[in-house]
């Protein structure tokens, strides 16, 4: 569930998102309006209906503050692991960024959902392919993680040199395929043998650096499309 729930979430969001700008007007103002009346919603219920099981004492507050872990037994697995997920994530980063545009490179006059089939075909094949790693070796699904994602690079790239859309899909399924494995292999060598009192640390430290190597390729590629067009 730590490596399925995130790109399940992003998948829904890029189809609600694409959807909305298609289909509702004045989409840059209802979307973020629907996502804060879904966040009200949803903290209403939680408050409702999930029953407090902790008991007020002094030092609650500190106790939620945020911290980043990572113990001895797991220092082996994060160095061995880091690589791979900051390249991936990385490359998510760069998809949910640029990908909505690549078919119009392909196809001037295609529409914006088109353009976010991209994303949801990365997302959408990562979640699935987190599902069917369940239960298998981590070592050997970060093997075959690493060689889906460098094909799906390989082949999303040669797919816009011969202007071909299917090959972007089909090349980006490929690497939303190592995307999910290597969450799910990463995520399985940080939390095997380790105690059940140490994986919220390892899992928020995980989090950061993922989220992180996402959002640098994302801001990098906003300015640079900005420098571009300041230049032309």
């Amino acid at each position: 569930m730590n490596a399925v729930a995130p790109v399940i979430g992003m998948a829904a969001g890029v189809l609600i998102a694409a959807l909305t700008a298609a289909y509702v007007p004045d989409p840059t103002r209802t979307i973020p309006l629907l996502f804060l009346a879904l966040f009200a919603l949803q903290a209403a219920a939680t408050a409702v209906v999930i029953p407090e099981t902790a008991h007020p004492h002094k030092g609650a507050l500190a106790a939620m503050r945020p911290r980043l872990a990572v113990p001895p037994t797991a220092r082996r697995a994060l160095a061995i692991s880091a690589p791979p997920v900051v390249a991936v994530w990385a490359l998510g980063g760069l998809y949910s960024s640029l990908g909505p545009r690549l078919p119009s490179l392909i196809a001037p006059h295609s529409g914006a959902l088109t353009g976010n089939l991209v994303f949801l075909a990365f997302t959408t094949t990562a979640a699935c392919t987190v599902a069917a790693c369940h239960g298998r070796p981590a070592g050997t699904v970060m093997l075959w993680a690493c060689s889906l994602l460098i094909a799906g690079v390989a082949l999303t790239t040669l797919s816009l040199q011969l202007s071909s859309l299917a090959g972007v899909i089909a090349g980006t399924c490929l690497a939303g395929a190592g995307f999910g494995a290597i969450m799910h292999g990463a995520l399985s060598l940080l939390l095997s043998g380790v105690d059940a009192g140490e994986r919220a640390g390892i899992v928020a430290t995980y989090y950061t650096i993922g989220y992180f190597s996402l959002s640098v390729p994302t801001i990098e590629s906003v300015f640079s499309r900005s420098r571009v067009v300041d230049a032309s």
